[in-house]
């Protein structure tokens, strides 16, 4: 790294160890709900915000924590005040900086926690935890979808927690310096990426090659599609699903990955079946497969959208503008 690039990195993170990342102003840091903030950040309950099983262990401790806030007189002002959450959003960039999976795991947790409680009260969240199905939270889903991926979903929902102020760019700013100092210290970096990603598309699951019947199915459909041949679309789409569906040809050597892979392209596909009926002016059908392409790929703008116009044509409005919303937001 030669002396100008050192010096570009120290002012990058110069400036990002003073930036707010849209949490608390100065005036804010004296008044009782940022005491209360600091506080709770620093107890046991807090801290039991990371999880490594399954869902019920994030719904106990949840449970657990929603209780606590709603029952100690130190904490009940932490609900009161949304400025509570853009601090432990603004924690958990930190937390990204500073290269600490664990703490981004817990103060982002927290955060979308309070968001929750703040905008639906502690009665409704639960029993929506426990149906876990409810339009209105996406709270269990999220959390999980912070265990997948933190730098995407830190991006996601930095937005959201600031109600729609201009987030900080110190997430991508840290990515990108770090991807910075990685090609310093290693020469070889640009080039042993290169390699990588030729194995990987040379792992493909051999479904998604583009040899497959599979694909050869999809390509028609989308065709049938571009023309305005609805039925033949749908008919193809729905073909090409069970196809994926229905694949046994997983190396166990790449199962997550390929797993992973099969499950994004029957995102797609199904979200395209979704517009087909959407422009069939079938909208309960419509809506039925853009919640299957959401449920598959939570993190996608796109069957939001399907799911936006499926729900206003049913005259569902509110849920169509918390469907745009979360569209918007991806």
């Amino acid at each position: 790294m030669t002396t100008k690039d050192a010096e570009i990195v120290e002012q990058l993170e110069r400036i990002m160890a003073n930036c707010r990342h849209g949490g608390p102003s100065q005036e804010e840091q004296n008044t009782p709900w940022f005491v209360s903030c600091l506080q709770f950040a620093n107890t046991n309950w807090n801290h039991s915000l990371t999880f490594n099983s399954g869902q019920n262990e994030i719904k106990s401790k949840l449970y657990a924590v929603i209780r606590i806030l709603n029952t100690r007189k130190d904490f009940k002002l932490i609900l009161s005040f949304t400025g509570s959450r853009k601090f432990f959003a603004s924690l958990a960039v930190d937390a990204w900086i500073n290269q600490d999976t664990e703490n981004v795991r817990k103060f982002l947790t927290t955060s979308l926690l309070l968001e929750n409680l703040q905008r639906v009260g502690s009665n409704a969240l639960i029993q929506q935890i426990e149906d876990n199905a409810n339009s209105g939270s996406y709270l269990l889903r999220d959390i999980q979808c912070i265990y997948q991926d933190e730098y995407i979903v830190l991006k996601t929902f930095l937005q959201r927690l600031t109600e729609g102020e201009q987030s900080c760019l110190c997430v991508d700013m840290s990515y990108s310096l770090r991807m910075q100092k990685q090609a310093y210290l290693n020469p070889d970096y640009k080039e042993e990426e290169a390699n990588l990603n030729q194995r990987k598309i040379g792992t493909l699951p051999p479904i998604l090659k583009s040899s497959s019947k599979y694909w050869h199915i999809k390509k028609r459909a989308a065709k049938f599609l571009q023309r305005g041949n609805l039925e033949d679309a749908k008919k193809l789409y729905k073909e090409a699903r069970k196809i994926l569906e229905e694949d046994e040809s997983i190396d166990y050597k790449y199962k997550k990955e390929w797993a992973i892979e099969i499950g994004t392209e029957v995102a797609r596909v199904v979200s395209n079946l979704s517009l087909v009926y959407l422009k069939q002016n079938l909208y309960q059908e419509a809506l039925i497969y853009a919640n299957a392409a959401v449920s598959r790929c939570p993190l996608w703008s796109k069957p939001f959208c399907r799911r936006a116009v499926a729900l206003e044509s049913l005259n569902r409005f509110d849920e169509s503008l918390s469907a745009i919303s979360n569209a918007i937001m991806k």
